[in-house]
């Protein structure tokens, strides 16, 4: 689950000083990250240095030590990763009740739930496990029913991505995509954005995989293929902004042939390995397609 929190972003006269600021903050231990200078503070482009609001101090004695050009020091409010929370149980007593009110009753549940909560749902007839399993498919939810009795079941659905506020339905219409909502895929086919310099490559491509961490709405694919498979393997500089991507439910997949071509196929650190069929058909049933 991502929330906004209050940073402390610098901001750079040239990205040649910004590059310069990074490695003068990991030479003394600052953390903190590039990012794209956010939009809050200016239109342009640009690269800013990230960190949290208690490294002010030291930033500041930073660029004065170190002779850096900044342009400006600023608070923004970005996403980032919430520290992991316990799981939640949640039960509905579903005993007596014909479909559809079964299924409404789990889905208001699932709604107002976080990834790794579990909802149980008690009924007394065959027909409505049935239907809690299409539910839990619709929305991408792990599965499963055990008969405690005659006439009477526990069906239990682990939520695998935060829940939405989809106005109630029933099985049949549940979608996974809610109406009007684009379907997003984002195409990735180097680790480097562009051409020219490959340390600036490098550096806008990490980037653009932070920036979309920053969408209200989050991409529902990122495909990887040619050599933008080495962004989702071991030692790749965005593994943890794939990891949180992945956690609120976008998926992540690998072309499987690009990665046994480069001999990579062991170090896949997030996402899964698809194959070619996979990636046309993502991309044919996509409304919007992005590639950078």
């Amino acid at each position: 689950m991502r929330e906004k929190k209050e940073k402390l972003v610098v901001s750079f006269l040239t990205t040649t000083q910004a590059m310069a600021a990074e490695k003068y903050c990991q030479s003394n231990q600052i953390p903190g990250r590039l990012i794209p200078l956010p939009s809050e503070i200016s239109a342009e482009c640009g690269i800013a240095w990230c960190t949290g609001l208690e490294e002010e101090k030291r930033i500041r004695q930073v660029i004065q030590d170190g002779g850096i050009q900044a342009t400006g020091i600023h608070r923004v409010y970005l996403y980032e990763q919430m520290k992991r929370r316990k799981f939640m149980e949640k039960r509905v007593d579903a005993m007596g009740m014909t479909c559809p009110k079964p299924v409404i009753l789990a889905k208001k549940e699932m709604d107002k739930s976080q990834a790794g909560d579990v909802v149980f749902v008690q009924v007394d007839n065959e027909v409505a496990t049935e239907n809690l399993r299409k539910l839990a498919n619709s929305q991408e939810a792990d599965y499963e029913m055990t008969k405690l009795g005659d006439k009477h079941y526990e069906v239990k659905i682990t939520v695998k991505k935060r829940g939405t506020s989809q106005e109630e339905k029933e099985p049949e219409y549940i979608s996974c995509v809610p109406q009007g909502q684009k379907n997003t895929v984002v195409v990735i086919s180097s680790d480097k954005m562009g051409e020219g310099d490959p340390e600036l490559g490098q550096i806008l491509i990490k980037g653009f995989i932070y920036s979309l961490t920053q969408l209200e709405k989050l991409p529902d694919t990122v495909l990887f293929y040619n050599k933008g498979a080495f962004l989702t393997c071991e030692g790749s500089p965005v593994l943890e902004d794939l990891k949180t991507l992945e956690k609120e439910g976008t998926k992540i997949c690998t072309c499987g042939t690009c990665l046994d071509f480069y001999k990579m196929k062991e170090k896949l650190a997030v996402g899964t390995i698809v194959n070619m069929y996979v990636i046309v058909e993502t991309q044919s049933k996509a409304d919007l397609i992005i590639k950078p």
